[in-house]
């Protein structure tokens, strides 16, 4: 292992174990149940995630979205889409910021779904394989990571790839 490495892996150690040291005993753990969409046999699962969150009849949701990528933009968001408009964003404490807001639109539901369209296609060939997973009650796109295909002769660009993922979401069924 490279010496450049070495203090890197122990801090990975340290922060994975106070990570799990911190965590509130008082709360039990609840298990999410959810559904992964990953190549042609995905199609299914997102088939059924899509038709669920379209019958759901949820217009109205707020929640927070942790985006991981190598881009200037990668944190946490927090969204509310009102009848499928965006109304609210907060990036870096900076609340409904213009210049955020292109970029917030993508966590919207719609947009979330077309991008984890992709996950129910056959990938092999692809650059990169994007994997999804699904709410099993309400449908939600609940993650979504786009990672290079380690299966190819060719090394795609690693630093296009992401990851998102849901960490709260509260819909406002009427």
């Amino acid at each position: 292992m490279s010496k450049r490495l070495i203090p890197f892996y122990f801090l990975f150690i340290l922060l994975a174990g106070c990570n799990t040291a911190n965590k509130d005993s008082r709360k039990p753990e609840v298990e999410a149940k959810a559904v992964v969409s990953k190549g042609q046999s995905g199609s299914m699962e997102y088939e059924e995630a899509h038709n669920k969150w379209s019958n759901s009849g949820i217009t109205t949701y707020s929640m927070k979205v942790r985006y991981n990528a190598f881009s200037p933009l990668k944190g946490i968001w927090e969204i509310k889409v009102v009848d499928e408009r965006l109304v609210y964003w907060e990036f870096r404490n900076q609340v409904n910021e213009e210049k955020w807001k292109n970029f917030a639109e993508q966590f919207m539901m719609s947009n979330l779904f077309k991008t984890a369209a992709v996950s129910s296609q056959d990938q092999s060939g692809a650059l990169y394989i994007t994997t999804a997973v699904f709410d099993e009650k309400l449908g939600y796109v609940k993650s979504i990571r786009r990672q290079a295909n380690t299966n190819l002769d060719v090394k795609p660009p690693a630093d296009r790839g992401f990851y998102l993922e849901i960490i709260e979401f509260q819909p406002e069924i009427l």
